[in-house]
């Protein structure tokens, strides 16, 4: 599959799924998609094979970002990890899979996205 058409399906389940807690429909840009949310916060997702994905969500004093770059093997879920409110804590990914399809994985991080969301009273 190539990388827009891989795009476009991603986009269209944020769009059809998760319009709750987007502001506007997901932007396609050259090599990700651009979901700006609810809370004024904006989700950047690379993905351009099965096994190799980046959900980079970026909001005022945090970030959190779940990929599978090889960069901590001291993480039980290696190469999956997720940077969890800044860039120094990094933490297992219990959120994607490397067997769940690119369209499974997003179900589970906007899924994820939306229960903060909830807790955080920014969503009914």
């Amino acid at each position: 599959m190539q990388l827009r058409e891989r795009l476009q399906k991603l986009a269209l389940v944020a769009s059809k799924e998760f319009k709750d807690i987007l502001r506007q429909e997901p932007l396609i840009l050259r090599d990700r998609i651009r979901l700006l949310l609810i809370d004024e916060s904006f989700m950047d997702i690379h993905y351009p094979v099965n096994y190799d994905y980046s959900f980079h969500w970026q909001r005022e004093k945090e970030l959190y970002r779940i990929n599978t770059a090889p960069d901590h093997p001291e993480i039980e879920t290696f190469p999956r990890h997720l940077h969890a409110g800044n860039e120094e804590r990094t933490v297992s990914d219990t959120i994607t899979s490397l067997n769940h399809t690119p369209e499974e994985n997003l179900r589970k991080v906007l899924s994820w996205v939306r229960e903060k969301l909830k807790s955080e009273k920014r969503l009914q």
